[in-house]
């Protein structure tokens, strides 16, 4: 297997099609059989010399099939189930997986869609699947969140903290793509949902920031986080949408977990597709895009490219921790045979590379977001980061005043 590979015309990568010219290389201390970067201090390198502890407990994944998820979810005649859907690949493998499986009467795509931060791509590839497959699309809009990001990028990039940047700059988007999604598919007569969310993107490391801040304990650390900053981000009901949104993790969003979820959540069953489907990213992409015409975008990337919030995620974890949600995701590929450490530390030096000489392209987005106030705060981040480089910012300066502010 290759990081990029020719099927028929089309070119399929699970994070650039394209290799810049560079000289730049991956030498960090890493993990010998997954590559994870030992940036990442929690504890993953040390017992077994260089091979990290998410390596030494790794276990043979087991998959139900496809019927058991049928025989499982056991639907009512007329019952309909909800596909949770964004845009991505992923999500729309799953809609089309359910269609084959149980019919296109019985299933309805689910998308929480954040105006102003959703990729046109996504939003064009989840219109024309959901009209190639026959299904319903039931949306629910949030039109707030766009400006609530654009004010706490402003305040986090003048004090930036690791630990701030999913809990700041996604706030509300949690609870909209779980609670929001389900009380409209509730009102709607759905209760069995479909989650594709992958165990191949499990990134440990933001709980782990924030279990910094409690003693071992994100919960409290998160309390702690909010305590430090807490005035700063007291701006109208933001601190409302981040302390809500923090009841929702990442794939445990089901109605018999802790935090209040399960009064919430009480009519819910959901079913995560990765329990009986083994998710390669690159099939998944070359069937998608072969049979409903997904594709990845102006922006290349065919993982995380759906919300234009991670391209700013990214810039902050790496400018301060030197790795990102990337990082975790090609080891936990390359732990489950999808691609050789070698491979997956070269796709790494790409993205590392793309991240390091970003600046012209973060100048131009805070630019469209109305932020040009922020460029010196944008600029001394770059400067002061032990992993980020300026050396396109007088050409990107010059280009800039070209751009008109949406």
């Amino acid at each position: 297997m290759t990081d990029i590979f020719t099927n028929n015309k089309h070119k399929y990568s699970e994070f650039y099609t394209a290799e810049p010219n560079h000289k730049h290389i991956c030498t960090d201390s890493s993990c010998s059989h997954c590559g994870l970067t030992a940036r990442y201090t929690q504890g993953l390198l040390g017992q077994q010399g260089q091979t990290c502890q998410s390596c030494g407990e790794i276990m043979t994944r087991q998959f139900k099939k496809l019927e058991e998820l049928k025989a499982e979810m056991a639907l009512e005649p007329g019952e309909r189930l909800g596909v949770t859907t964004s845009g991505g690949k992923d999500s729309i493998y799953a809609l089309m997986k359910m269609v084959e499986l149980f019919g296109p009467e019985h299933v309805a795509a689910l998308t929480h869609h954040k105006v102003g931060l959703t990729d046109p791509a996504a939003e064009e590839n989840l219109h024309s699947a959901v009209r190639q497959l026959g299904v319903e699309l039931i949306t629910v809009e949030e039109t707030a969140m766009v400006k609530r990001f654009r004010r706490n990028l402003a305040l986090l990039i003048k004090r930036p903290d690791p630990a701030l940047v999913r809990v700041v700059l996604c706030a509300g988007c949690r609870y909209g793509i779980t609670q929001d999604l389900y009380e409209q598919g509730k009102a709607r007569g759905i209760h069995k949902y479909v989650s594709a969310a992958s165990y191949l993107e499990l990134a440990p490391f933001k709980e782990d920031l924030l279990a910094g801040w409690g003693d071992g304990d994100a919960d409290k650390g998160f309390r702690h986080l909010m305590q430090h900053y807490g005035e700063y981000y007291k701006l109208g009901d933001n601190q409302f949408y981040i302390e809500r949104d923090n009841g929702y993790k990442y794939k445990s969003n089901r109605a018999d977990d802790k935090g209040g979820l399960k009064d919430r959540l009480k009519d819910v069953k959901l079913f995560d597709l990765d329990n009986y489907l083994r998710n390669d990213p690159e099939t998944i992409e070359r069937e998608v895009s072969e049979r409903l015409g997904w594709h990845r975008g102006q922006s290349g990337r065919s993982w995380h490219f759906d919300c234009i919030i991670e391209e700013v995620k990214d810039m902050f974890y790496y400018g301060m921790l030197g790795y990102t949600e990337t990082d975790f995701k090609l080891s936990a590929m390359v732990r489950h045979g999808l691609l050789t450490v070698g491979e997956a530390r070269h796709q790494l030096s790409v993205v590392r590379h793309n991240l390091a000489h970003s600046y012209p392209s973060m100048e131009q987005f805070f630019l469209s977001q109305g932020l040009g106030d922020c460029l010196p705060d944008l600029r001394r981040f770059y400067e002061e980061s032990p992993y980020l480089c300026l050396d396109t910012v007088q050409q990107s300066s010059a280009d800039s005043k070209k751009v008109r502010v949406a």
